[in-house]
């Protein structure tokens, strides 16, 4: 399973994947109520 999650990703377009990895870390971000990005 593991190896076809890598695959899918890997495939995308490199913008597709920049926003998807964006919203990903902003969402367990906010979740754990921490902004990476205020520390910045």
């Amino acid at each position: 399973m593991a190896q076809a999650v890598e695959e899918w990703y890997k495939q995308m377009p490199i913008i597709t994947r920049s926003y998807l990895t964006a919203a990903v870390v902003t969402t367990v971000g906010c979740s754990l109520e921490h902004n990476i990005l205020i520390e910045l």
